[in-house]
């Protein structure tokens, strides 16, 4: 899984396997889950600014679903447990009929406060896929 920010337009992306999304879909609802990402050490993150190196997983009740960018270059995904298990329904849903032969750069879902009931309207940007 590789993850990567843009801090100027507030946008991140994750790109990851089938497998990779079936494991972060499980450990959404794990309070205190961690989760690496693969960082390129000689490559670029080109559109975005940079790699992240992983995943934080923090349930707090009561909460909408918030993706915010920790100082140690982490991601922190927070939110009540219905909400994360919302979001982890919407990650299973990139997974139903996987069929790599299709051309798998089409396969993506953006993740917005505008269109998520269940994300915080000050949530970073996410667009989600598979590679």
């Amino acid at each position: 899984m590789k993850i990567r920010y843009s801090e100027s337009t507030n946008e991140l992306e994750i790109t990851s396997s089938k497998d990779n999304l079936l494991y972060l879909s499980k450990k959404l609802l794990e309070d205190g889950a961690q989760i690496k990402a693969t960082v390129e050490e000689n490559s670029k993150a080109v559109p975005y600014d940079r790699f992240l190196y992983g995943i934080d997983i923090k349930v707090l009740q009561g909460k909408l679903v918030d993706f915010q960018v920790n100082q140690n270059d982490t991601l922190l995904i927070k939110g009540d447990c219905n909400k994360l298990s919302m979001l982890s329904e919407v990650l299973l849903s990139l997974t139903e009929d996987w069929n790599i032969a299709e051309d798998p750069t089409y396969k993506h879902i953006h993740i917005e406060h505008y269109s998520a009931h269940y994300l915080s309207p000050n949530s970073i940007s996410v667009v989600v896929m598979y590679a």
